[in-house]
């Protein structure tokens, strides 16, 4: 959920607190909204094709806008309230609180579901933005599959139905939180 991370003020940046304000709010009036086919006209269609000037290719603006959707998810009935955590922590792919992890997580070996994310507002964006998503959603598994490979110290059971209930859970949740960490 974004907090602990600043030990004089524990709940700054964590995900339904406040924006960091330097000026004081104001509630913006309602503006009646352009054509959107003025918008496109003017603004997104394409003439032909033009390379980007410093090279950069279409995964650099997924992975940028994936980077702004973690920062800030405005609450829509109050402005001023971040909804998500004010960190990049992966929290469109794990989610910002423990509901939404719970949805992600298998509890089987610190593993996430195959393939899913936490946000459905990313799945409006481009499939590129989904595809850098699911790269990261891919290697948590991957490095939770390596953590009880390698089984540092002997602390992990790969054979879980030989541990009692609350020592699966513990594994479990060291491996996934381990791996969220790494990735």
């Amino acid at each position: 959920d974004g907090s602990g991370n600043n030990p004089h003020i524990p709940e700054l940046g964590k995900s339904g607190t406040s924006y960091s304000r330097s000026v004081p709010p104001v509630q913006p009036k309602a503006a009646a909204p352009p054509d959107p086919e003025l918008v496109y006209e003017k603004l997104l269609r394409r003439r032909g094709f033009t390379p980007h000037p410093s090279g950069l290719n279409r995964i650099f603006f997924s992975f940028a806008t994936i980077v702004i959707h973690e920062l800030f998810q405005t609450n829509h009935e109050k402005p001023w309230i971040n909804n998500t955590t004010s960190y990049f922590d992966l929290s469109t792919l794990y989610g910002n609180n423990a509901d939404e992890q719970a949805q992600v997580r298998t509890f089987d070996n610190g593993r996430i579901w195959p393939d899913v994310i936490s946000s459905e507002r990313l799945m409006r964006m481009p499939p590129p933005v989904i595809a850098v998503l699911l790269l990261f959603s891919r290697h948590h598994n991957y490095i939770a599959e390596h953590l009880l490979d390698i089984n540092e110290c002997g602390k992990y059971v790969r054979d879980t139905s030989k541990l009692d209930e609350a020592t699966k859970k513990w594994q479990d949740k060291d491996i996934f939180q381990l791996s969220r960490n790494i990735n």
